[in-house]
C-alpha cells in the first residue's frame, strides 16, 4: 500500500486529506493496525481492493462511522 501511495502522491493528494501524513512504511502500518481497532468497534470498515488474477493491490475503500448518519 505505501509504494502505490508514495508513487501517486500528487494525484492522490488532490482527493485524500490523509497523503501527506503517510510518509512512511511506518504510518502505513500504523493506519492498518488503526482500521483493525476501528473494525472491531464497529466505526470503520476498510477493505483492500486486488486483481483475483494477479493478486495485486489496486487500492481501498472503506465505510466509516461518517458514513453511517
Amino acid at each position: 500500500m505505501f509504494n502505490y501511495v508514495d508513487q501517486d502522491r500528487e494525484r492522490l493528494r488532490q482527493f485524500l486529506p490523509w497523503v501527506d501524513l503517510t510518509k512512511t512504511l511506518e504510518d502505513e502500518i500504523g493506519y492498518i493496525k488503526h482500521t483493525h481497532e476501528r473494525w472491531d468497534d464497529y466505526t470503520l470498515f476498510d477493505y483492500g481492493i486486488f486483481d483475483t488474477e494477479s493478486n495485486t493491490y489496486l487500492g481501498n475503500i472503506a465505510i466509516s462511522e461518517k458514513n453511517f448518519s
